[in-house]
């Protein structure tokens, strides 16, 4: 429990998500992953066989290396486990990972790349799941009426 949520975790090899990140030709790194009562990732570090460490959190989620998990995870934890190599873990080993990457030289590199100012300060998911009645343009910052409303889809700009 955080501050009275209830947080999962889990860590999984993998690589960098993204093919137009600075991080695509790093290799193979272990994503260490906290998910929140929302079932979305809260914050996530990424530590690559090359040593570099990058952290991401709903403040800082997306840079020119990668960006936070935007998925929807499962409320069952086998859904979880059913990942490809992903194994469950405890609060302590996320901690110690989040506190690793904080001291991470990576870290001031990623807010000078960061792209919070061009797609949002709220992930386009979040904001989707937030306001399930408007369709959100990913990585643009525009909301469109839902389909399903009675009034015509338009454009508007969110402040």
């Amino acid at each position: 429990m955080k501050g009275g949520r209830l947080m999962r975790y889990f860590k999984q090899r993998g690589c960098c998500l993204r093919r137009d990140s600075l991080a695509a030709s790093w290799g193979e790194c272990i994503r260490y992953v906290e998910i929140g009562d929302d079932r979305y990732a809260v914050r996530q570090v990424e530590v690559y066989n090359s040593g570099r460490v990058l952290r991401y959190e709903r403040s800082h989620w997306c840079d020119r290396f990668g960006q936070l998990f935007g998925c929807l995870f499962s409320q069952k934890h086998k859904a979880i486990d059913g990942r490809l190599t992903a194994e469950v873990i405890d609060a302590k080993e996320f901690e110690r990972a989040w506190r690793e990457a904080i001291d991470s030289p990576m870290w001031v590199q990623q807010v000078e790349h960061s792209l919070v100012a061009e797609w949002g300060l709220v992930p386009h998911w979040l904001r989707k799941a937030q306001h399930p009645e408007q369709e959100v343009a990913p990585d643009s910052g525009r909301v469109m009426e839902s389909r399903g409303s009675r009034s015509p889809r338009r454009h508007s700009r969110r402040v």
